[in-house]
Parts: structure tokens; sequence; C-alpha cells
């Protein structure tokens, strides 16, 4: 709740449950570690690599970065081509007899000296090496896709009080936050207006959510399907997202 990882925790869970039916214990092949849910090909390369010493490539941002810029490589690396293409380097470069340390002396370098913006270059020990360095692009490297445009949508949440009741709901559609609760919701083209609300704005990657939370004091909480009734007090007892647990408090100082 509220680090944004939420379908990591439900792979996590998903691949623990699966090692359990197996009954194999921990897998200790690539392919293994691959079949996992939630493990794709840099997970599954830092931990044979990092765990078991295996030959495989270990591919993270600043891996990507520091090969974009020793081969002076303009594909955006975080593309289907560009991943295929610079795994491909890093299994040519690979030090098949020590990939552990390898990996991650490659890592280190590119989170220590070979950084995103203004790296030292003259005391780089790939400085002989780097095409980059002779070409005069290591500033314009790595290469990205270009960034999607941020969509904005707008939520109106109602927060119904009861005394100390309130009505809540599970999000189960395929939608940002699933499976976290929030307060009932009604999505729109524009933020609705009433007596008592408050605006909260929430940026995901690629959308804005422009959120208004209307505050509705009643005699009887009215009958909204798929909601719950809880107290206030047991809100804490349901995974919500940051967007409504910064409602939340904002509801507490009020």
């Amino acid at each position: 709740q509220g680090l944004g990882y939420y379908s990591r925790a439900r792979n996590l869970h998903k691949a623990a449950k699966m090692i359990v039916a197996e009954g194999e214990g921990f897998p200790k092949t690539y392919e293994g570690l691959r079949r996992l849910s939630g493990v794709g090909d840099y997970t599954a390369g830092a931990i044979a690599s990092f765990a078991y010493n295996l030959p495989y490539p270990a591919l993270d941002g600043n891996v990507y970065r520091v090969l974009s810029r020793l081969t002076d490589c303009d594909i955006a690396f975080d593309t289907t081509a560009g991943k295929k293409h610079f795994h491909k380097v890093a299994e040519e470069l690979l030090d098949k007899e020590h990939p552990r340390l390898f990996n991650s002396a490659i890592m280190e370098l590119g989170a220590l000296q070979c950084v995103p913006q203004n790296p030292d270059c003259e005391t780089c020990p790939l400085r002989f090496n780097c095409l980059a360095l002779v070409h005069g692009t290591v500033n314009v490297l790595p290469v990205r896709k270009p960034r999607p445009k941020l969509i904005d949508r707008y939520f109106n949440y109602y927060i119904y009080l009861h005394g100390n009741e309130t009505l809540i709901h599970l999000r189960t559609e395929k939608d940002i936050w699933q499976h976290l609760y929030e307060f009932p919701l009604v999505e729109g083209e524009e933020l609705s207006d009433s007596e008592q609300y408050f605006d909260l704005t929430h940026i995901l990657s690629h959308r804005r959510i422009h959120a208004r939370f209307h505050i509705k004091k009643v005699n009887t909480l009215p009958a909204i399907k798929e909601t719950i009734q809880v107290s206030l007090q047991d809100l804490d007892d349901y995974p919500f997202s940051r967007l409504s647990l910064k409602a939340i408090e904002r509801l507490e100082t009020k």
C-alpha cells in the first residue's frame, strides 16, 4: 500500500504458491526462474548470476546506459528491438567464468561512474574503449522511446459520513489500483460541484488524475452496489492507493 508495487506483490505471492505447489524448492536454473510469475529476463538473469553464478547477463537501467555509450548505440533501449539488441551485446561481453562479478561490476559502473548527467569520463576505467566518448555522444545516450502523453482522468469520490461510519468499495476491474479500496467513485469528463469538497491531483506514469472528494454527511448511508460499511477508525485495515490515503489524511484533519 502506498508504494505502487501492487502487481509485483501479487506476482510475488503467485510465484511463491507455484514454488510450493511444485514441491522442488526455489528454481536453480534460468529457465526455471523465468517460468515464475512476474519474473522477466532481468530478474531471472540477476538471480541466476548473483545467487548461482550462472552465465546470464542482468540488464537494468544502469547497464543499458553503459552498453549504449560503450558501443555508441542510439537504439531506444526500452523498446522490444532495443532490449533484444542490448541483451545480445551483454551476452557477448559477459565474463562466462565470473558472471556474478561481471554483472555486479557493470551495474556499479553505471550507478557510480557512468551516471546519467555529466559523467566524469576522464576517470572512467572504460574510457579508452568507449565509442560514445570518442564520438562526443555521451550526454545524448542512452535513447528512450518517446514518452506517451499524459491522459487526464476526472474522478468524483463521495465520502458519505453517518456518524463514524462511511462506505468504501474494492476496485476489481483491470485498471489502475486493481484490488485496492477507495470511496464510491463516479468517473466523468469533469469534476462536479457540491457544498463541501476538496481537490487532489495525482500523477501516474501515463495518467493525471484530477480527483474531487465530496463530503456528504447523511442520516442514513445510501445503498450503493458493491460497497461495504466501515468505521473511520477501521480504514487502516484496508489497502488504499496513495491518492485515497492522502484523502483520508485530509479527512482526519477536518
